[in-house]
């Protein structure tokens, strides 16, 4: 992201409570990529999963992995 974002992960709607949100800090180029992560709560089994972004940004590629906690 040029300018920084967050991403806001919802299930089953957009319009439903967060379970989660994503910081994406501000690179000053959409051309310049960092690694990110965030902890996501209340997710169990296969879920509809939407990603609503607050500014402008581009998602290279993304990966979950299950809390051993």
């Amino acid at each position: 992201s040029k300018n920084g974002a967050v991403i806001k992960v919802c299930v089953d709607d957009p319009s439903n409570a967060a379970c989660g949100y994503i910081s994406i800090p501000a690179t000053g180029s959409a051309s310049t990529f960092t690694n990110v992560s965030a902890n996501l709560s209340n997710l169990t089994g296969t879920k509809k999963l939407f990603f609503v972004a607050s500014g402008d940004c581009v998602v290279d590629s993304w990966q979950f992995s299950k809390s051993l906690s």
